[in-house]
């Protein structure tokens, strides 16, 4: 038995086997079709440990990783907005766990929030409310 591993979902692949033995090889076989699965949907999990750093033009978000596997999340999104989350949205890679937002209002209460994507949709949001210094 031979197992193929990192095929990629709903993907036709096509197979062709022959024998090997101390006596040489065997023909091949007719070529033969397979189809992978769909991926299984799976939303990602939200981010955890928001932390932030503010100055007083910027404020400095950072975060670890939902606790699932890296493949099932794209990337985050991080906000920023006054009175209203999220005016402001940034997408982000999955390796990235840090995104500061400059050009800020001194002495002004901030809403921001982080939350992790897939091609399935995006997660629930963690928000936190955070003042630029004077």
């Amino acid at each position: 038995m031979f197992l193929y591993l990192d095929l990629m979902p709903s993907t036709v692949y096509e197979i062709r086997l022959r024998c090997l033995t101390v006596n040489g090889s065997g023909p091949w076989s007719h070529w033969l079709q397979a189809k992978t699965k769909q991926r299984e949907p799976i939303l990602p999990k939200v981010p955890h440990s928001l932390t932030t750093t503010v100055t007083f033009d910027s404020v400095t978000l950072t975060w670890l990783p939902p606790n699932q596997p890296i493949r099932d999340v794209t990337g985050y999104v991080v906000g920023i907005g006054k009175f209203i989350p999220e005016v402001q949205r940034v997408s982000v890679t999955n390796q990235e766990s840090q995104h500061t937002f400059r050009k800020l209002d001194p002495g002004t209460l901030y809403i921001v929030s982080v939350r992790s994507f897939n091609e399935f949709g995006e997660s629930t949001a963690v928000f936190e409310l955070v003042t630029t210094l004077f």
